[in-house]
């Protein structure tokens, strides 16, 4: 049985050719921002994995 219902959804990344076609300043703030949603979801992931570990012990 599984212990978790569902993942949380993968955030959109932007590729390499969107950053290129950003100018400098937006192509730092949009690394940043995905910097940021990334930490975001792999704390979700973690803490999934803690719950699921945690159940079978």
């Amino acid at each position: 049985m599984p212990c978790i219902d569902s993942v949380p959804p993968t955030p959109v990344f932007l590729s390499d050719a969107e950053l290129l076609a950003a100018p400098n300043g937006l192509a730092v703030d949009r690394l940043w921002r995905d910097h940021l949603q990334r930490k975001q979801w792999e704390g979700q992931l973690e803490a999934l994995v803690v719950a699921c570990v945690g159940l079978k012990k």
